[in-house]
């Protein structure tokens, strides 16, 4: 499955003009185009997750960049992926240094949903981060067990399925940066932060694309767009 996601990507490079990963208008450039670009919205600084104040988040999951969310995840389509990691690398670069850091590590998905999906939408945002940062690449550091789905769960409903769900490897003095594309309360980046944190790591910074705020803290958050995340 991995191999044929890898065969589609580099087939798609070549036959396929740029296009933009939302709304799909062509362009001579990678990237959201000008309209779409407009409606990306930053993450307020005094929201942060509920059980995960430490992440740290780019941008509001809502529009455009919830439309090519969507459509990397749940159509998979890996086209968003070039868009998106070179987003989140560019803009976290441009917020926070990473001096401190030493390691990077994607947040795994259990073997039966990437089974499913055929790729880890994660890697590949954070592929694009490590390349530019030059961070040691350990994807094995973190194992989830399988667990009915996120989506749809209440907050409290969230945090008691994702415990337990994060087995890490030793890692003793480990800084590491643990990248995933959304989040939504932090119950599931605090599970893979205590596993990592147990495993010996001297620190853990999660990192994520977006955030999709609870519904009512932000009109472009919507209460749709919250419950669908994973």
């Amino acid at each position: 499955m991995r191999a044929l996601y890898e065969i589609r990507e580099a087939l798609g490079c070549l036959l396929f003009p740029s296009e933009c990963p939302a709304c799909r208008c062509s362009q001579e450039h990678d990237g959201f185009c000008a309209a779409c670009s407009a409606q990306l919205r930053p993450v307020p600084v005094s929201c942060v997750p509920k059980y995960a104040p430490t992440t740290r988040s780019l941008f509001v999951y809502g529009g455009p960049l919830r439309s090519a969310v969507v459509r990397l995840k749940y159509a998979a389509d890996p086209y968003p992926a070039r868009c998106l990691s070179a987003l989140l690398a560019a803009g976290f670069q441009g917020r926070e240094s990473v001096a401190w850091c030493d390691t990077l590590v994607p947040m795994p998905l259990s073997w039966w949903r990437e089974r499913e999906r055929g790729f880890n939408q994660s890697v590949l945002l954070a592929r694009g981060l490590q390349a530019r940062l030059g961070l040691r690449w350990s994807p094995q550091l973190l194992r989830r067990k399988h667990r009915p789905p996120q989506a749809g769960l209440t907050a409290t409903e969230r945090r008691v399925n994702v415990q337990a769900s994060f087995r890490a490897r030793p890692c003793p003095g480990a800084a590491i940066l643990l990248v995933d594309d959304v989040v939504t309360t932090g119950s599931t980046l605090l599970a893979a932060t205590n596993a990592l944190l147990a495993a010996g790591a001297r620190r853990v910074l999660p990192l994520t694309l977006a955030a999709a705020l609870e519904p009512g803290h932000d009109a472009l958050a919507s209460h749709a767009a919250w419950q669908e995340v994973l």
